[in-house]
């Protein structure tokens, strides 16, 4: 008769023959009490220790849903909310959940708030809801409209669905911005001039691009690719990084920065402390020697500027920690860690950007050749890249 008193006598128990059996029973009991008298959520915790013992489960859902109907009649709509969502199919919880967000719509309608009003009754189907978004983003992009921002407005009017002639008004106005630019930047892909294509694309929204132009993302992916590509073919790949780095997963793009001239970028580190930099724009800082560099086959070519480049040494492994340099003429190995977390002693002086690329000296490696290390000059090696 007093289930909270059992509880506590079967508690103190412990595993004495059935005490357990008899604890879960007394906690059902005393959960099935508390959910009567309204205590919800001693109810709906208590249930919960019990898992699926008889029918704790939808017992635990009911002290849930009078929580939420006891937050609603109190006012507190945002919790009554967050409540029957917790619910999902459980009795009429989805119905209760959507005139919650309906009365809140409501309230933010009749504060000002057209924009949280309309995307609250937009998310909902309950009585003129779906009337009432329409109608409110109608107003939000006239309102766009009349102050020039015309991306907003067509995207407004996209949202007022067949609410009168929203649909054709956002189609003109999508093409009042899109279409210019649309057609220029088509010239100029099929013209093969990708920078002035990119130009174009930079000035665009390129984000929840309407139907009939939703082939300028595309556009955007490839002029990149291109325009990279003639970078790294005629100036550099320094020039190209930044535009491969823009479409990473575009195609090959992963295959192309895994190149061995992107792999060394960084800092490295020897055993002796000795710190081995090189930058994207094409500079480096080779145990406290600046210059310039770049990777041509297993070839490290460093010199004063980028058109006096020579080989000075050779890669013989590079993995995303580990770089092994071998020095042409006296052979020195050089094994190196990466380091980028620290910093050079001096500030560099910043190099000017590199002019087109002439290489004065690009060994060409066989495909597959690794040059052997002497055991004895290099730690166990790992995977290497391959070198492109």
């Amino acid at each position: 008769t007093d289930p909270e008193k059992a509880v506590q006598l079967l508690m103190a128990l412990g595993t004495y023959r059935d005490s357990r059996n008899l604890l879960r029973a007394a906690q059902y009991a005393r959960a099935t009490q508390l959910l009567a008298s309204g205590s919800y959520q001693e109810a709906a915790n208590l249930f919960a220790t019990l898992g699926t013992y008889e029918d704790s489960a939808n017992q635990r859902l009911a002290a849930i849903y009078g929580m939420a109907a006891a937050a609603a009649e109190g006012g507190d709509l945002a919790s009554a909310a967050s409540l029957y969502e917790t619910l999902g199919a459980y009795q009429d919880a989805q119905t209760k959940l959507a005139g919650i967000k309906y009365q809140l719509a409501a309230q933010q309608e009749a504060a000002g708030n057209r924009l949280e009003a309309a995307e609250l009754y937009a998310a909902i189907s309950y009585q003129e809801s779906a009337l009432k978004a329409a109608s409110l983003y109608d107003s939000l992009a006239k309102e766009a409209e009349e102050n020039n921002q015309l991306l907003l407005a067509a995207r407004y009017y996209a949202l007022a669905g067949t609410y009168q002639d929203a649909q054709a008004k956002s189609a003109r106005l999508y093409d009042d911005y899109y279409a210019g630019p649309a057609s220029q930047i088509r010239a100029a892909m099929d013209a093969g001039e990708y920078q002035e294509a990119l130009a174009a694309l930079s000035q665009l929204e390129l984000k929840d691009l309407p139907p009939a132009y939703r082939d300028l993302a595309e556009l955007y992916q490839e002029a990149n690719y291109r325009y990279a590509n003639q970078l790294y073919d005629r100036v550099s790949p320094f020039a190209a990084l930044p535009y491969y780095r823009a479409i990473v997963n575009y195609k090959d793009v992963d295959q192309k920065l895994d190149r061995w001239v992107y792999q060394v970028l960084g800092t490295w580190a020897s055993p002796q402390g000795k710190l081995y930099i090189f930058r994207e724009n094409g500079t480096c800082t080779l145990d406290g020697v600046y210059g310039f560099f770049n990777v041509a086959g297993y070839n490290l070519m460093t010199g004063e500027s980028m058109d006096k480049l020579r080989g000075t040494h050779r890669i013989s492994n590079l993995t995303r920690t580990k770089l092994i340099l071998r020095e042409n003429g006296t052979n020195a190995v050089t094994p190196l860690s990466r380091a980028d977390h620290l910093q050079p002693v001096a500030t560099e002086v910043p190099a000017p950007a590199p002019d087109p690329l002439t290489v004065a000296e690009q060994e060409a490696a066989l495909p597959g050749e690794m040059p052997t290390l002497e055991p004895a000059a290099t730690p166990a090696p790992t995977a290497a890249s391959s070198a492109e």
